[in-house]
């Protein structure tokens, strides 16, 4: 159960970020796409792509660390 609730927020907190950044960090990670496949998909350059998911790793870091600090 407990593992659900934090399904729930991390998820709520990706539907948060930048639309590229969901969609690559979901891909990624819940599809099992690799980074090639995702901006072959897309039409967008790879580096771009692995820029996406760097930031919306950092993004959900940031914010999961701020939560922590306010407990």
């Amino acid at each position: 159960m407990e593992q659900d609730e934090r399904f729930v927020a991390v998820m709520q907190r990706i539907e948060k970020l930048p639309e590229l950044q969901q969609t690559v960090l979901k891909r990624a990670y819940l599809n099992g796409h690799t980074l090639k496949q995702i901006g072959k998909d897309l039409n967008i350059p790879l580096g771009t792509i692995k820029s996406a998911l760097s930031r919306a790793l950092v993004r959900l870091r940031e914010k999961n660390a701020g939560e922590e600090l306010a407990l």
